[in-house]
């Protein structure tokens, strides 16, 4: 073992831990990280960052990036050094080794506070405070010359004298009118946001963190906007990030192979159970009896009883060679609605939440696909009968929140009909959630003319008893004042009628005075 730096009771303490004779606790364990802290009787705990090296896959890259000092342990200690030395709340570094394997040691102090998550579960008051306190933190970090690169809650800990900041192995020195000030404050308002943050307490930690008085002046404001932008590119970030992850096994899905074909399940549906529920599957289609919702040469939808609950199983067969030609691209319907249910999930846009999907292929090219899925629902939006009894507006409001809770987050359903949205009464209220995810698209960027067609498909599958006209025109108009049109909402209105009535789906337009010109 071959120390770069440390003192001889701190090299003593992590020996000892290596050979197996010190009482040591695991903080986390990871594929690159292991965190361990060791107690000690005359000072305070270390914290030990065992940095994983893979030294037999990629020898050469990592030689390179050690003899450049890029390695995450370099540069962790390199950033927690300088920051220590400046006097900012960081945990002192204590040690710096590197291990005949190639793996990497860096040693600090133990913070021995709460994290975040657990001091914003506090009053109005105390975590406002805690919020200014972390402002004031982040901008004696930024003032002296460092940016995070990973600054979220579970990065920082409260420690005697208010927050601490932890984990510096993506902290950089930048300069005064780098943008990288704007993206760390970006991702911790984000991730705070998420966590159920009002808007005004993280305005309040905006203004700390950027050393703003006053808000009204055009610098000011330019400088909130940044932040405000850089936490919008945040979000798109993790969740494209996240929807790209959840087609890979790791920790919240398990890859699976059956005779069926293979594919991912969740932890919670175990293979044993996945099997019955296939074997089910298949009587219900051969018996045509009541658990079979829909079957015809392509699809064949059944209903289930699972230990999680009522279950939906999808069966695609697709015996168009064009439809395996573009599956060969886009992926199997199986794998397409799974990724869209995770995708809309990170969005926080309700929908059926899948619980596996498989696959099976010839070639390489898709030719049958399973997709099991939660049961939502009671109500459908086509079911006239089952609406009669609404408030009056209930329904265009729960519709238009739906549409807009897509739209903002730039999703398009491909398919939105009435069949297509489920609602679950909430008393008097009743909660809208999609279905059938098979068309499910994330864009980069959602056209005026992608969200007026989505609107059409709507609009023309809602018969007038459902939906009168009125009711429609409110919707209409409260969706755009949040997300105008390009070319003006009237002009808009008017596409959205015509392509509605092009569909000729259920909406004929009879309450409709404008329908009747076109």
């Amino acid at each position: 073992m071959h120390w770069h730096f440390g003192k001889p009771s701190v090299r003593i303490a992590v020996e000892a831990w290596l050979s197996g004779v010190a009482e040591s606790s695991v903080v986390a364990d990871g594929a690159e990280r292991r965190l361990v802290r060791l107690p000690l009787a005359s000072s305070p705990d270390l914290l030990v960052k065992l940095f994983r090296v893979d030294t037999a896959r990629h020898p050469w890259r990592e030689r390179i990036k050690r003899r450049l000092g890029a390695s995450a342990a370099q540069r962790e200690w390199r950033s927690l050094r300088g920051l220590h030395e400046a006097g900012l709340a960081v945990p002192e570094p204590l040690g710096r080794a590197r291990l005949p394997s190639g793996d990497e040691v860096v040693v600090e102090e133990y913070v021995a506070g709460q994290n975040l998550h657990a001091l914003l579960q506090q009053s109005g008051g105390a975590r406002r405070a805690l919020l200014v306190d972390l402002g004031n933190a982040v901008r004696r970090l930024h003032a002296a010359g460092f940016t995070h690169g990973d600054l979220h809650p579970g990065n920082i800990a409260s420690g005697p004298h208010g927050p601490v900041l932890l984990d510096f192995q993506r902290a950089r020195r930048f300069r005064i009118r780098s943008p990288r000030r704007s993206r760390d404050l970006g991702l911790l308002d984000y991730t705070l946001a998420r966590l159920g943050v009002s808007r005004g307490d993280r305005l309040r930690l905006r203004k700390c963190a950027l050393g703003l008085r006053e808000t009204r002046t055009p610098k000011a404001r330019r400088a909130l906007r940044d932040v405000a932008e850089a936490s919008r590119r945040a979000a798109l970030r993790h969740q494209r990030n996240r929807t790209r992850r959840c087609t890979r096994a790791g920790q919240q899905q398990a890859a699976f192979r059956l005779e069926e074909g293979k594919g991912l399940r969740r932890p919670s549906l175990p293979e044993v159970e996945l099997r019955a529920l296939l074997a089910e599957h298949r009587a219900a289609v051969r018996a045509q009896d009541d658990r079979l919702l829909q079957s015809d040469e392509r699809c064949r939808i059944t209903s289930l009883q699972a230990t999680v609950g009522r279950v939906v199983v999808k069966e695609v067969n697709q015996s168009d060679v064009r439809r395996r030609l573009a599956d060969l691209l886009r992926g199997s319907p199986g794998r397409r609605a799974w990724r869209a249910g995770h995708g809309l999930a990170v969005r926080g846009i309700a929908a059926a939440t899948p619980l596996a999907f498989l696959e099976r292929r010839y070639l390489g090219l898709p030719q049958r696909s399973w997709s099991i899925l939660e049961s939502v629902g009671e109500i459908s939006a086509a079911d006239a009968e089952a609406l009669s009894d609404l408030p009056p507006g209930s329904l265009s409001d729960a519709l238009c929140g739906l549409l807009l809770r897509l739209h903002v987050a730039g999703v398009q359903h491909g398919d939105l009909k009435a069949s297509n949205i489920r609602f679950a009464r909430r008393g008097d209220r009743i909660e809208p959630c999609l279905v059938d995810l098979e068309g499910v698209r994330f864009p980069r960027r959602l056209s005026a003319k992608q969200r007026i067609l989505e609107l059409a498909q709507l609009n023309a599958s809602l018969a007038e008893a459902v939906l009168p006209a009125g009711d429609r025109e409110a919707a209409l108009r409260r969706y755009s004042r949040r997300l105008p049109f390009g070319g003006g909402n009237a002009a808009a209105r008017r596409r959205v009628i015509r392509l509605s009535l092009k569909r000729g789906h259920i909406w004929r337009g009879s309450d409709c005075p404008d329908a009747s010109a076109e």
